[in-house]
């Protein structure tokens, strides 16, 4: 889905699954870390946004600009829906 609205290259579809699923992985290892009380909620919350601020510096490697722009796009709609939901 990601890689067809960003219209990823076929160079790019692999670089940009790597960069995600390597925090995906990094993120439910420090949940379960918090479920079984290794870290608190502020650490898990912490390191949760230093790995997205890493994902995304990777993505800025891999995207080109329009790309990056669209993402961007995709970002601000989710968290509008969000808020809406609310």
């Amino acid at each position: 889905m990601l890689s067809h609205k960003l219209d990823l290259t076929e160079e790019q579809q692999p670089a940009v699954a790597e960069a995600l699923a390597k925090a995906r992985d990094a993120v439910h290892e420090l949940r379960d870390q918090c479920r079984e009380g290794e870290i608190d909620r502020e650490t898990l919350r912490k390191n949760v946004s230093s790995f997205r601020e890493q994902v995304l510096s990777e993505l800025e490697a891999i995207l080109s600009e329009e790309q990056l722009k669209t993402l961007e796009e995709m970002k601000e709609a989710r968290i509008n829906g969000f808020v809406e939901r609310r």
